[in-house]
C-alpha cells in the first residue's frame, strides 16, 4: 500500500480530513473593457447626432445604454468553484445578485486533475483543469498551482497529470 493511500485512509477516518476549498473567478476583464468601449463609442456618436438634429442618435443611444448594461452585468457576474470533500462533490455556482445557477458534480465523475506548467514564464500563467466525464473545468489562476493541483487531486482521490513546457 502506498503512502498516499495510507494518508487518504487516515483522512477518511477524520484525523486529517481535507477541508472544503472555495475558488472564486475574477471578472472577465476582456468582456468588461469591450462592452465599456462599445458603450462609450455609441454614446459619443449618439450625442453628436443629437447635436446635429439627426434621428440616428436614438439608435446609437439605445445601443450605448445596452452596452453599458452589459458592462455592469459582466462586472457583477460572480463565478465560483467549491471542492467539497465533506459532501463528495464539486459545486459550481454562477450568480448575479440574487439570481443564481448552480450544479453539483460528484467526485465519481471526476477522472483526473491536469496541471499545465509554463516554462520560463511566471507561475500565474500556469493552469489547472479538473477533467470530468463530459467536460473539463478550468480553475481560477493561483500563485501556487503545484500545491493547489496536488490538494485537488488528493481531496478527490484522482490522478494528477502534470504537463510542462520543454525548456530550451
Amino acid at each position: 500500500m502506498s503512502d498516499r493511500q495510507l494518508q487518504l485512509d487516515i483522512a477518511r477516518e477524520g484525523l486529517g480530513r481535507p477541508t472544503d476549498l472555495v475558488m472564486r473567478y475574477p471578472p472577465n476583464w476582456t468582456a468588461v473593457i469591450f462592452f465599456a468601449c462599445m458603450s462609450f463609442l455609441h454614446l459619443i456618436n449618439g450625442l453628436g447626432a443629437f447635436w446635429k438634429g439627426r434621428i440616428e442618435g436614438e439608435m446609437s443611444t439605445v445601443l450605448g445604454v445596452a452596452f453599458a448594461i452589459a458592462t455592469a452585468v459582466a462586472l457583477r457576474l460572480k463565478n465560483e468553484l467549491a471542492v467539497r470533500p465533506s459532501a463528495g462533490d464539486l459545486h459550481l455556482r454562477t450568480s448575479l445578485g440574487r439570481i443564481w445557477y448552480q450544479r453539483h458534480i460528484p467526485f465519481q465523475s471526476v477522472r483526473s486533475v491536469r496541471l499545465f506548467l509554463s516554462g520560463k514564464r511566471r507561475l500565474c500563467d500556469s493552469r489547472i483543469e479538473i477533467l470530468c466525464q463530459d467536460e473539463s473545468i478550468e480553475c481560477p489562476s493561483t500563485r501556487v498551482p503545484r500545491q493547489e493541483a496536488l490538494y485537488l487531486a488528493m481531496a478527490m482521490d484522482v490522478e494528477l497529470i502534470k504537463i510542462s513546457e520543454a525548456e530550451e
